[in-house]
């Protein structure tokens, strides 16, 4: 059973790992890069908790996923979505962005967003069959993000957008 919960302090030395396996599903596909790339560091994730922006998720007890937010004006972003590989397909991922959606309604946003590879099966192919679509007019905000992505290396992205 997949629960959700803000994460806490204990939480904390689990999340890079979590992040670290996470991303070992990018290999074998054009950004096989991000296999290898440094994950955020435990102690940058204290700030977030602190503004309750970090969920996890538990599969049978065990913590398996988190997601991590922001909100800028009337949208609720989605920072980071990542699933241990040993419970990924499982319905964790979709069970952290329903926490979102709950989340950005009590907090009266619009609509969420985030940003995704474009060329990736498990990345706008899976937003897209849970009801996101390409934004094409992001806000300023969304913008920025966008292109300091681009600054760190990260190419073939496109914002998106699940309205409520």
């Amino acid at each position: 059973m997949i629960t959700i919960r803000l994460a806490d302090t204990r939480d904390l030395p689990h999340l890079p790992a979590i992040e670290r396996s996470a991303s070992q599903a990018f290999l074998g596909t054009p950004h096989a890069w991000c296999a290898a790339a440094e994950v955020m560091p435990e102690a940058e994730y204290l700030p977030l908790l602190e503004e309750d922006a970090v969920w996890v998720a538990e599969d049978h007890g065990v913590l398996a996923g988190f997601v991590t937010t922001e909100i800028e004006g009337d949208q609720f972003h989605v920072w980071e979505l990542a699933v241990h590989t040993d419970h990924q397909r499982k319905g964790v991922g979709k069970a952290l962005l329903a926490t979102c959606v709950e989340a950005a309604r009590e907090e009266e946003c619009r609509y969420l967003t985030l940003s995704t590879f474009t060329n990736v099966e498990f990345n706008k192919p899976y937003y897209r069959k849970l009801g996101w679509r390409i934004e094409t007019n992001p806000s300023a905000w969304l913008t920025a993000v966008m292109a300091n992505e681009v600054v760190q290396g990260f190419t073939d992205r496109c914002a998106m957008r699940l309205d409520l």
